[in-house]
């Protein structure tokens, strides 16, 4: 009986430490397009933003995780770091639109105007886009 209760604490000990892991993955955006880890790091992101309680709170993680995205994009050098970090905006924005629409119509109007900001400084940033090769 104590060995099972030893696996049991030490599988319970490990999942609890992957959950901190992935929260702090997603809470410090440590990875970049082209980081064998950036993946990892969006999908504990994604595992976060499902977890947050209230549409209009996940509207706002969405949007700054979306904000995140278009950081990546302005800091992408070489085509293939560009393509992934365009991709990753692109999904960003579908989840950032999909959160809204969760919204109460009433309460949509300040994160429409929140959503149009956000455009505004990513045509700036794609327009200034320039592959290093």
């Amino acid at each position: 009986m104590k060995t099972v209760l030893k696996i049991f604490i030490i599988v319970n000990l490990f999942f609890l430490v992957a959950a901190a892991g992935l929260f702090m993955l997603s809470e410090t955006y440590p990875f970049h397009p082209g980081d064998s880890m950036y993946d990892m790091q969006r999908t504990a992101e994604g595992w976060r933003l499902n977890l947050t309680p209230g549409e209009e709170r996940q509207v706002a993680l969405a949007l700054e995780l979306a904000e995140r995205r278009l950081a990546d994009l302005a800091g992408a050098k070489y085509t293939r770091t560009i393509e992934i970090a365009a991709f990753a905006l692109d999904e960003s924005l579908d989840e950032v639109i999909v959160r809204i629409g969760a919204v109460p119509a009433g309460r949509q109007d300040q994160l429409l105007g929140d959503l149009i900001a956000f455009s505004s400084r990513a045509e700036i940033v794609i327009s200034a886009l320039r592959p290093a090769g």
